[in-house]
């Protein structure tokens, strides 16, 4: 990885790591702190060496163990790459035009 997107590197994830705390804030200044349950995680997979590396924010408000692995196991259950995100939008009235 060159200097130049390095630098472009450490920009993105600077900004997402701005959105990161804005969406804990907003949780905060709700007063849902102890009630939210949030994953997340945005990172870019660099190779470096020939081995790749996750560059990334992440952020999660877990009030448990137990908790995160329904959570994971939701996540788990519901994945599929091979889903369109027009047909899960199909009847909601939300168009990506």
């Amino acid at each position: 990885m060159n200097l130049e997107d390095k630098d472009n590197l450490t920009s993105f994830l600077l900004e997402i790591q701005k959105l990161q705390l804005k969406m804990e804030q907003t949780i905060k200044d709700y007063g849902y702190e102890h009630s939210v349950i949030s994953l997340n995680l945005c990172g870019v997979l660099i190779e470096e060496d020939e081995t790749d590396h996750l560059k990334a924010i992440y952020g999660y408000n877990v009030p448990d163990a137990e908790i995160l692995e329904e959570v994971l196991d939701f996540i788990r259950s519901t994945y599929n790459p091979d889903d369109d995100l027009g047909e899960l939008l199909d009847g909601l009235g939300i168009s990506l035009n």
